[in-house]
């Protein structure tokens, strides 16, 4: 269904027939949702909905016995249809194959094509339910209240999936502790584009930790991928809620993300088109979900633009270093700044001057760190964590400020399998902040380290030793200029 899209700076007013869900909905008061204007538009853009029902999506732990039913028979259902009729478009298999085809990854539209793509799937979910009981809306896996896989999706044959390690069966299973440390410093960002940006790099965390299908294309095979998903999109709205300075990008400012449509399909199996702009609030008239705990009330903020990466053209480095080729085999493997040629980066570093500071000019100045051509023949249970440090550090832990995020393997199999789509196998990790937390200045680029830490996952609280064999082609550090 296409739906027109709303023009900026006008007072649109949404007047839907309040339809009740099931139980789990609730109705909602009149709400304003506000999304804030760039910094030099004084009037911010406002949608206005009229009371209606709302989905609620809650943490999968906290539902009740017969809900979680619900969630298991609906996919069953969806799995037997895909035996049935392999065409049909609702079934487990097709869907699968629409995120294969189409997913957008390592894109300024991961956030907002994956919102669209697990509400669907959350419309034929329900379609599968049992009607004569509640439909609970899709669930998110909240995995900073327990790291550990929610116990149903080990011990209900439907919701397991045995592409995954062994160890992810037991019980005490827990994900790294840096995952959710990655999580917290996407959080922190306040300009979309680098929000999306890191909020995906954690997420590429937990698919590397459950590992199987989890790090294929084909990774919504397994059951956690959709309550994994479901609290990837809750963190887009955690980040909104945290307001001072972050915003949503705006039709003004970002018209081509705001315009770029995508389609998928319903409960009935017919196609439905949603532009990114109508789904930029999750209470929309397109969507009308929320999630449990996160407030949706309208709120205003002054946008903290930095650099706008959508569509995504890639800018040319002013300077950049390419490091050799190597091999992430097991604990630690570190990249030592002196120890290359780098005329042309100490040339555009002195040009910055000895008083440069990253953190006075976050809108000039960005330095990213990419991998190029990463091949791995056996990808670890569990991250690698990359550290960009002083050549005098020896003990790592990601709560310290030289942690930048994970070494993107999911995104690299994800773009490998995705060669046919013109997609070039290269992942980017903004270092920006971790220069501004350690205090670096251009002359203290000499004193750097890049290292890759290989972290398992924990068992009874132990971390499960692992091994890897993966190889970057190329590790690049870039300066760009906006």
């Amino acid at each position: 269904m296409h739906k027109k899209i709303i023009p900026s700076l006008y007072l649109i007013i949404f007047v839907l027939l309040g339809v009740s869900f099931n139980s789990n909905n609730k109705i909602a008061s009149n709400r304003s949702i506000v999304e804030c204007a760039p910094e030099n538009i004084t009037t911010n853009i406002s949608y206005t909905r009229a009371p209606t029902a709302l989905k609620i999506r809650k943490s999968y732990n906290s539902l009740s016995n017969a809900d979680k039913a619900q969630i298991s028979l609906a996919i069953s259902k969806m799995k037997a249809l895909s035996i049935s009729n392999p065409s049909d478009v609702r079934g487990w298999d097709y869907q699968v194959k629409i995120h294969f085809e189409n997913c957008k990854h390592a894109s300024c539209y991961f956030l907002a094509w994956h919102r669209m793509y697990i509400y669907y799937f959350e419309r034929i979910l329900q379609s599968f339910m049992d009607p004569a009981l509640p439909k609970p809306a899709l669930p998110y896996w909240n995995h900073k209240a327990n790291r550990s896989i929610p116990s149903e999706f080990i011990s209900d044959l439907t919701l397991k999936n045995t592409s995954r390690d062994i160890s992810t069966y037991n019980a005490t299973f827990k994900i790294p502790k840096s995952i959710n440390t990655a999580y917290r410093n996407a959080l922190y960002e306040k300009d979309y584009f680098s929000f999306r940006s890191k909020i995906e790099n954690a997420h590429d965390g937990v698919h590397q930790a459950i590992n199987g299908d989890m790090m294929t294309w084909s990774s919504p095979k397994d059951a956690i991928f959709w309550i994994h998903h479901a609290n990837v999109d809750r963190q887009w709205e955690i980040w909104r809620n945290k307001k001072y300075g972050r915003c949503n990008p705006t039709q003004l400012e970002d018209p081509i993300w705001w315009a770029q449509t995508f389609t998928f399909y319903n409960e009935n199996g017919i196609a439905e088109t949603l532009s990114c702009g109508q789904i930029i609030s999750t209470t929309s008239a397109a969507l009308g979900y929320e999630y449990e705990g996160i407030s949706t009330t309208g709120y205003t903020s002054t946008c903290k633009r930095k650099t706008l990466d959508c569509p995504d053209i890639v800018p040319s480095a002013i300077a950049r270093i390419i490091l050799p080729n190597n091999k992430v085999e097991n604990r630690e493997v570190t990249y030592n700044y002196a120890s290359v040629i780098n005329t042309n980066f100490d040339s555009a570093l002195k040009k910055l001057g000895n008083n440069f500071d990253f953190s006075n000019n976050p809108n000039s100045i960005r330095v990213v760190l990419s991998f190029e051509d990463i091949v791995a023949t056996k990808y670890p249970n569990g991250v690698v964590e990359v550290y960009v440090h002083r050549k005098d550090k020896t003990a790592f832990d990601a709560t310290d400020a030289s942690f930048v995020g994970f070494l993107p393997l999911f995104s690299a199999t994800t773009l490998a399998a995705h060669k046919m789509h013109g997609k070039k196998n290269k992942l980017e990790l903004e270092i920006n902040d971790v220069l501004k937390n350690l205090l670096i200045k251009p002359t203290n680029f000499k004193n750097l380290k890049i290292s890759f830490i290989v972290r398992g996952n924990e068992i009874d609280g132990i971390e499960v030793p692992i091994e890897a064999d993966i190889t970057i082609g190329k590790t690049i550090i870039s300066l760009f200029k906006n």
